[in-house]
């Protein structure tokens, strides 16, 4: 009845009604033999979401130690669009009295943290874990991203979700996480995913942040210059006026700044770094522009360095 469209309706109107028959009861039995089943039905979803609001204290207790206990349904759940719904109904009915079977869940999700990141669905019921409702009670969450945050970053779907989980922090521990994520930009901004975290990263505008993005990036500009992802982050550093210093310097004293305008990725690099320093430093524009000059025999005059030879005509 619980997976059938009319039956769960029925179901979900006697529970609404009967709060103290026998009927929850028997429901609860089921839903704790066939939680999985029942939780990542189309239709069971909304039976279990009307029980856990109408069953007793030790009912839901025993429901939210079944959930928990088990990461194999916890994750198999979290990862179904059904399913995250139940789990996500559930934080929210246990984050309005049962703050102590809250702490089972949010165990369970900072265990469970990197394979559900990873994860577009999954990833929505760590967000939710977020909620400042939640505030008291989440920090095993933000103590699981200090530990897998590079990880899930560097991942196809993982980078996405923990750009959206830097927009949603709100704990004390936010600013360590993102000064971890700085401190190792070197090896997020050559990853074909991990790039998009560190440029939003630098999109935050906190100077103390940027500073360690530098720290961490200096003496390997030109080699990000030359890859598709790190390109995009070199190019987002030029645009800060107190630090592009650092970059087009590198580009001053490298002898490989002609490979780097004539490649496919640097090309836009050495672009941006023109336009941006003749917006801000004149004196910096007319040295790059010096140096490009020297070696202009050896840019390609069409193909992708005949931008860059454009410029300095």
């Amino acid at each position: 009845m619980a997976k059938d469209e009319h039956g769960s309706k029925f179901l979900c109107q006697v529970l609404s009604f009967q709060k103290d028959s026998w009927i929850v009861s028997r429901v609860f039995e089921m839903v704790l033999k066939f939680t999985l089943e029942v939780v990542t039905s189309q239709h069971g979803r909304f039976v279990f979401g009307k029980l856990i609001e109408s069953c007793n204290d030790d009912q839901l207790g025993l429901i939210t130690f079944r959930i928990a206990s088990d990461d194999h349904l916890f994750i198999n759940a979290s990862r179904d669009i059904n399913g995250s719904s139940s789990i996500k109904k559930l934080i929210r009915v246990l984050g309005k009295s049962r703050t102590n079977l809250l702490e089972e869940i949010m165990t369970t999700l900072g265990r469970n943290f990197e394979l559900l990141m990873v994860d577009k669905t999954g990833s929505s019921v760590i967000l939710l874990s977020l909620d400042n409702n939640y505030f008291k009670k989440n920090d095993i969450v933000y103590q699981a991203a200090l530990e897998h945050c590079l990880t899930v970053a560097n991942h196809e779907k993982g980078c996405i979700s923990m750009n959206k989980f830097i927009d949603e922090m709100r704990s004390p521990r936010r600013k360590q996480i993102l000064l971890l994520i700085s401190m190792n930009a070197a090896c997020v901004a050559k990853n074909p995913f991990g790039n998009y975290v560190l440029q939003h990263v630098l999109d935050l505008e906190d100077p103390e942040l940027i500073e360690k993005v530098f720290s961490a990036l200096r003496g390997r500009f030109i080699d990000l210059s030359m890859r598709k992802g790190g390109s995009h982050v070199v190019e987002r550093c030029l645009k800060y006026d107190n630090f592009m210093h650092y970059v087009v310097e590198e580009f001053l004293e490298s002898n490989r700044i002609v490979e780097v305008a004539n490649h496919s990725f640097g090309n836009y690099v050495v672009q941006t770094a023109l336009r941006e320093t003749m917006r801000v430093n004149r004196s910096l524009h007319e040295r790059l522009v010096m140096k490009l000059k020297e070696h202009r025999g050896d840019l390609l005059q069409f193909g992708r360095g005949k931008h860059v030879y454009n410029r300095i005509l």
